[in-house]
């Protein structure tokens, strides 16, 4: 694109022009600090500065924008013609840290490259935010396997507290819950006279099982745990669980180890249906390489449709006789189609 020299001025005097409204309609609106996903120019930047708004820039959508947004009370705006005070956000301050760096790493790079690294790293902190409906958690390490821990433990935590929320009620921890419910279990076990009994005693060794391994965490002998719970329990001391630390019984509540009574009952609940559909499980057979579904009806009795085990010329004589034989199987052109 050509221009005239003539008009070289009059351009730069209709940018200005632009670059000044922009900062009216900004200024206008009574923000003092400006947070965008795009880059903004010297000239903007100046001129904001100029009318002491600060400008943050380069920000992701989706990790920053949004959740910025949701702390600060604010509305997210594609253009400044639909920026309007009641769009503001608001924030007790909002300024630039510097923090120290923990990567182990910096060393190791600094040895390679002959270059020293910075041991500050900057961070730019808004906080003080009117009911905030998001929040940063800043985790820190030495280790990158470390952080990885932390963040799981993290998440654990966070969602404890959000099934609190929704359903304030705990029980018990340290394996009193399991201790008391196999107790029950036992005892409830022998009002039938049938096989299910022996059901309701496996479920039962089950929960027995999570105590055992919660005392074997804690370098008790597995077996003289949990006969000691079996009977604190009995004697309807219902909240004895494992203290790990002084490796001995004692009340849950006196320890203050809680569940939430959500995560608790989502936890027995999952377990007990993929224990159901194991129990549904009939027998299993094992297929060959590159086996595929045939499409129809699921027969009576099997958990999946007809499987075509592989093609019939490529198995053993004595295989393909033996298959064609068997009242599982029958012909399926030149396959061999599994009927359960």
């Amino acid at each position: 694109m050509q221009v005239a020299p003539g008009r070289i001025g009059s351009m730069r005097e209709a940018r200005l022009k632009m670059v000044r409204e922009d900062v009216d309609r900004i200024t206008a609106s009574g923000a003092d600090l400006v947070v965008m996903s795009k880059g903004c120019d010297e000239l903007h930047a100046s001129m904001l500065a100029e009318r002491g708004i600060q400008v943050v820039h380069r920000v992701p959508d989706a990790g920053g924008i949004g959740r910025l947004a949701k702390a600060s009370g604010g509305k997210a705006v594609g253009s400044l013609d639909d920026l309007k005070e009641e769009d503001l956000g608001h924030a007790g301050f909002a300024e630039e840290v510097k923090v120290p760096r923990f990567d182990t790493r910096r060393l190791e790079k600094e040895v390679k490259s002959g270059e020293p690294l910075h041991e500050e790293e900057k961070l730019f902190v808004i906080d003080g935010c009117t009911n905030p409906r998001s929040v940063t958690i800043l985790i820190r390490g030495q280790v990158e396997s470390g952080l990885g821990e932390s963040e799981r433990a993290l998440d654990a935590a966070l969602a404890a507290c959000r099934a609190l929320v929704k359903e304030p009620r705990v029980v018990g921890g340290a394996g009193a819950v399991e201790a008391e419910l196999a107790h029950r279990l036992k005892k409830f076990a022998l009002t039938f006279d049938d096989k299910t009994q022996l059901a309701v005693i496996a479920y039962a060794e089950a929960l027995d099982g999570l105590v055992e391994l919660l005392a074997r965490n804690a370098g008790l002998d597995p077996i003289d745990a949990r006969l000691e719970m079996e009977a604190a329990h009995a004697r309807g001391l219902k909240w004895t669980g494992i203290d790990v630390f002084a490796r001995r019984l004692r009340d849950a509540f006196e320890m203050g180890v809680v569940e939430p009574l959500l995560i608790k009952d989502s936890a027995f609940m999952i377990a007990s249906e993929a224990a159901c559909q194991l129990v549904r499980v009939d027998r299993v057979l094992k297929g060959y390489a590159g086996a595929t579904l045939i499409p129809g009806e699921i027969p009576p009795g099997a958990s999946e449709g007809p499987r075509v085990l592989n093609d019939a010329k490529d198995l053993p004589e004595e295989t393909v006789k033996a298959f064609r034989k068997s009242r599982f199987l029958k012909p399926y052109g030149s396959k061999l189609e599994l009927n359960l």
